[in-house]
């Protein structure tokens, strides 16, 4: 019999066998590996993804309360008449062109300043608004021009008639004193109002008018042992409204809402209107 001889591999191939069923063993290990690696990093995208989601929506919600607790407290502030007194600006009670008026009360010191004002105010000469001519403008305007007792003067800055720019009136220049008593006063009372002029009445009782000359919103607050002598204004679609300008000052805008005064008792009566002049000062 004759023998077959033996089939031998070469060592090279067989190395290439080991080396072939390593790679395969690595590749298949390795792609389980990877497999797994991927659903764990799958995992935790989506547990990511979720959180974030949820801290999103967390997020979103958190704007909208608080977008939704802005609104609510503008809705308050405009709703809240107090707010808006304390803060001496704008009310509630407002016209279409955007005329205002608010009312805030005095305190005992304050009124103990208008005191002092209005004693000062005794002691020197305020020219008479009584005329049996035509008589100035403003007079005229406000119905005091044939009232015997009325008073009135200017302290601060004008505009003379005919002219452009403000000076110091001639209250200012014979009574430099009296000028800063009002700007003292204002200053506690309320001290974010700026004016430029204090016009002063004395006894007079003022008919329906508007004040041109004033530039915004005024102060207007009374001093004295008077009794009644209330401030009326007429709010554009609106009822009239009196209010105690001795107990607390009114800021309105004057150049917009026609007022006037009641009649009062047990002279005399001081009331003080601060403004903004039409001008620029020299």
């Amino acid at each position: 019999m004759k023998l077959k001889p033996k089939r031998h591999r070469s060592p090279p191939q067989k190395r290439r066998s080991r080396n072939r069923s390593r790679s395969r063993n690595r590749s298949r290990g390795g792609r389980s590996r990877s497999k797994r690696k991927s659903k764990r990093k799958r995992k935790r995208s989506r547990s990511r993804s979720r959180s974030r989601s949820r801290g999103g929506r967390k997020r979103r919600s958190k704007r909208r309360s608080k977008s939704k607790r802005k609104r609510g407290r503008s809705r308050s502030r405009s709703r809240s008449p107090s707010r808006s007194r304390s803060r001496g600006g704008r009310d509630k009670n407002e016209s279409k062109k955007g005329a205002i008026y608010n009312s805030k009360k005095l305190t005992k010191n304050e009124k103990a300043e208008l005191k002092k004002i209005y004693l000062t105010l005794e002691q020197i000469h305020i020219p008479t608004s009584f005329s049996t001519t035509t008589g100035s403008n403003h007079p005229r305007r406000t119905g005091t021009l044939g009232q015997r007792d009325a008073r009135q003067t200017s302290f601060g800055y004008i505009v003379p008639p005919g002219k452009k720019g403000m000076r110091p009136s001639r209250s200012t220049e014979r009574y430099p004193h009296i000028f800063p008593m009002f700007k003292r006063f204002m200053k506690k009372h309320r001290p974010g109002f700026k004016f430029t002029t204090v016009y002063v009445n004395r006894n007079t009782i003022a008919k329906k008018h508007i004040d041109s000359r004033n530039a915004g919103v005024s102060v207007i607050v009374a001093a004295g042992p008077f009794r009644d002598g209330k401030t009326v204004i007429f709010p554009k679609d609106k009822t009239k409204k009196a209010f105690n300008i001795k107990e607390s000052s009114l800021m309105f805008n004057g150049s917009e809402i026609e007022h006037s005064s009641t009649p009062y008792k047990n002279p005399p009566r001081y009331s003080f209107v601060f403004f903004n002049t039409k001008g620029k000062k020299k």
